[in-house]
């Protein structure tokens, strides 16, 4: 019989170090992620966003990376499925989360990234290294209705 620190082992080997709950997505989604064998981790929104988009060629996805504005802002990168935001790192609803100034990349550009870089990784290294957005400029974003 495994002892407990075993079985613990097994479960992060299995699901990751730090999974992410995935219940609150359309059906699709989850049956997607299932038959994919991915289990979104934290910290790991392009990861999470970009092996989701370049697995599931038979859902109608587009990939995003911009900000998000929680408390503060902060790179980031989802999904949009249906003209659903699909968010597979944080389980915050959209209404808690501002998504903003968002490119949308083909899975062409994703794969050449990946090959490039040979990981998962912010697409315009300019989201990680320009300045955040102010609060000004977040105001700007809100009024234009970027999402």
């Amino acid at each position: 019989m495994p002892s407990d620190t075993n079985r613990r082992l097994n479960i992060f080997e299995r699901r990751g170090w730090c999974p992410v709950r995935y219940a609150h997505h359309p059906k699709p989604i989850k049956d997607a992620l299932r038959k994919l064998g991915l289990r979104p981790q934290i910290k790991q929104c392009f990861a999470n966003s970009q092996r989701f988009f370049m697995g599931a060629t038979w859902l109608d996805l587009e990939y995003y990376e911009g900000y998000i504005t929680t408390i503060i802002p902060m790179p980031h990168g989802w999904l949009l499925w249906e003209e659903q935001l699909i968010d597979l790192t944080l389980d915050y609803g959209p209404d808690e989360i501002e998504y903003h100034g968002s490119t949308v990349y083909t899975r062409d550009e994703v794969r050449k990234n990946m090959v490039r870089t040979m990981q998962w990784c912010v697409m315009d290294d300019r989201v990680l290294h320009s300045h955040h957005p102010r609060s000004d400029e977040i105001e700007a974003m809100r009024a234009e209705g970027s999402r």
